[in-house]
């Protein structure tokens, strides 16, 4: 792995993570609107008949369409921890300090530590955080 592909699957985690954090939220409005959904009784005597339910056909293209967003989660969620397994893998050759640049800029959470912010939270100049990651890039690519 070079130092551009370890900088690009750094890059990927976040943008997986958004992705996942979109598609969660997706899912959960389709969830919400099932639940409001109510169920028709057809043992009771018929009054008129109809060329079908507008309910239920509601219901299973929404059900349809929670069963794909579930699986596109599951996809991603699965790519995700692939490349934070290998991240991890190769994050273990840092020193401490290393490791906490790396992690917090782009493992943490969905928004990207710029580097003035990560100068600041360690104490560092922002030439020397550009330093201390460029390092970390190096060691975390094949030797």
């Amino acid at each position: 792995m070079t130092v551009e592909t370890v900088k690009r699957k750094l890059k990927s985690v976040r943008n997986l993570k958004v992705r996942l954090m979109a598609l969660e939220q997706r899912i959960n409005e389709i969830a919400e609107e099932i639940d409001g959904v109510s169920a028709v009784d057809y043992g009771k005597e018929k009054v008129k008949s109809s060329n079908g339910n507008a309910i239920e056909s509601r219901y299973i293209r929404q059900m349809d369409r929670l069963k794909d967003l579930q699986c596109e989660y599951d996809a991603i969620f699965n790519d995700l921890c692939a490349v934070e397994d290998e991240l991890g893998e190769r994050m273990k050759r840092l020193n401490p300090t290393e490791y906490q640049v790396v992690y917090e800029r782009y493992m943490k959470g969905i928004r990207l530590l710029p580097l003035n912010g990560a100068a600041k939270k360690f104490g560092y100049s922002l030439d020397g955080i550009k330093t201390i990651q460029k390092r970390a890039f190096k060691k975390m690519a094949d030797f």
